[in-house]
């Protein structure tokens, strides 16, 4: 018997008869990773007295999955960071969105989308919030973006002004 798990291609919901001829389980897709099931909160398989309630859990556990702030990248093989972990880290770092994205080389909007999950989180800018959690390291960024940020004045010639995380 050929065990390889089936990955899905297109999103969808499911109930199946329970191997033990006893109810129905709920069983849903996600593209590009291996069925899903509905199960209670300890991670065992719910069992359902009818198809359709067991085709309602699996609905419902799907529209969670899909609006989960925390994703999988699959592709990969790592968790990404969601957007409230994210603005919570930011919190406690005392840097402001707009800070992050200069920190970190984007658009403070981008940031922006990124705790409010318009985006997902790039495995780099997770990578960089862990290592400015390493004592030092956040000061060691923040002086290296300081000296490197350049802003052009319009007024002057277009020479090159130094510009700080602080303002």
């Amino acid at each position: 018997m050929d065990n390889q798990k089936t990955i899905a291609k297109r999103y969808g919901v499911e109930a199946r008869v329970n191997r033990s001829g006893l109810g129905y389980i709920g069983v849903y897709h996600i593209p590009g990773t291996p069925e899903h099931f509905a199960r209670y909160p300890d991670g065992s398989i719910e069992i359902f007295g009818r198809d359709i309630e067991a085709m309602a859990a699996a609905g419902f556990h799907l529209c969670a999955a899909l609006n989960d702030r925390s994703r999988f990248s699959y592709k990969h093989g790592y968790r990404r960071m969601g957007g409230a972990e994210l603005a919570v880290e930011l919190e406690r770092f005392g840097i402001s969105p707009s800070q992050f994205a200069g920190v970190y080389g984007t658009k403070q909007t981008r940031v922006l989308n990124w705790i409010d999950g318009a985006e997902d989180i790039p495995h780099s800018a997770h990578l960089l919030i862990a290592l400015c959690n390493v004592p030092g390291a956040l000061k060691m960024v923040e002086d290296f973006t300081n000296k490197t940020m350049i802003e052009k004045e319009k007024n002057i010639g277009n020479e090159p002004n130094h510009k700080t995380l602080a303002g």
